[in-house]
Order: C-alpha cells, then sequence, then structure tokens
C-alpha cells in the first residue's frame, strides 16, 4: 500500500512539472506582448484625423478638449524585442485646405518604445505635445493627462 502511494505521488508530481514546464515553455515563445489599451491624449492646436502605431488604428484625437480629447481603443500587442514604433499623424483639413481642396497634412516618425513591466496588460498612453512631440509610457490604469508627471521617457519631435 505504501508503495502505491510512493508510486501515485511521484506520477503526480512529474505531471505537474511537465505541465508547469509546458505552460512556462509556451510564455517563453509568445510572440508578443499584450494586448494593451492605447488612449491618445492631443495637447496641440489641430485635431488628428487618423492616429496609427505600426499599422494600428488608434482613432482620432479631437483639439482643445478638456483631458486630451482622446479615447481609449482595444487592443494593441507588441512584439517582443522590438525597440521602436512608428507613429503617422494626419491631421484634419484646415479652412484653406478644405476650401482650395488641398491635401491635408500628414506627419510621420518613430518613437522609442517605453518600458512595459506588464507583458499581458495595461495601458499604452500616447502625449501628442506641441511642437509635434510625442511622449509614449505604460500605465496599469488610465492616468489623469494633466498630471505633469504623467510623461514617459520615449518622446521623439517629429520631422
Amino acid at each position: 500500500m505504501v508503495n502505491g502511494w510512493k508510486c501515485g505521488m511521484r506520477r503526480a508530481v512529474a505531471v505537474g512539472v511537465a505541465v508547469v514546464g509546458g505552460l512556462w515553455g509556451a510564455l517563453a515563445l509568445a510572440k508578443s506582448d499584450g494586448p494593451y489599451r492605447v488612449i491618445g491624449y492631443n495637447f496641440t492646436d489641430r485635431s488628428i484625423y487618423s492616429f496609427v502605431i505600426d499599422g494600428f488604428g488608434a482613432g482620432n484625437l479631437r483639439a482643445h478638449k478638456p483631458g486630451g480629447g482622446g479615447g481609449t481603443v482595444c487592443c494593441m500587442e507588441v512584439p517582443r524585442g522590438k525597440k521602436t514604433w512608428h507613429i503617422k499623424l494626419e491631421y484634419e483639413l484646415t479652412q484653406e485646405q478644405y476650401k482650395k481642396n488641398l491635401p491635408g497634412d500628414v506627419y510621420e516618425t518613430d518613437i522609442a518604445i517605453p518600458p512595459l513591466p506588464d507583458k499581458r496588460g495595461g495601458y499604452i498612453e500616447f502625449y501628442l505635445r506641441p511642437e509635434r512631440r510625442i511622449e509614449a509610457r505604460w500605465s496599469a490604469a488610465p492616468t489623469d493627462p494633466r498630471n505633469p508627471n504623467a510623461t514617459g521617457n520615449a518622446s521623439l519631435r517629429i520631422d
């Protein structure tokens, strides 16, 4: 009876180790982190018609709105090992562009991906600042966009 019990325990431990090892291996083989919710805050003087991050449509961002005029878009994944995002902004037409049927302004740049401490979720907030500066940061929950400490270390001026 004791030998049967020991054999059963060994089998259970072996199965447990195999299951945990398999789950750990699957996590290590994951090709991306996330999903992350994306929030954009626009502190510029122009509304943004289209905000795109590496092909991910992050919506539009109104100018002159309390809280930066952005909303939350779900859900973006970040490939493991990726260091930068390509950002593309299409601004809404000015009155002159509209009246004269001129093309809109498009700005593109690359910014560094901020540290992502939670590999399975959270929020990535993008702050569009005057002088074509974009900042990105990760947060566990949405932050107050008017908080002066709510800027990340990933920023670059758009050329």
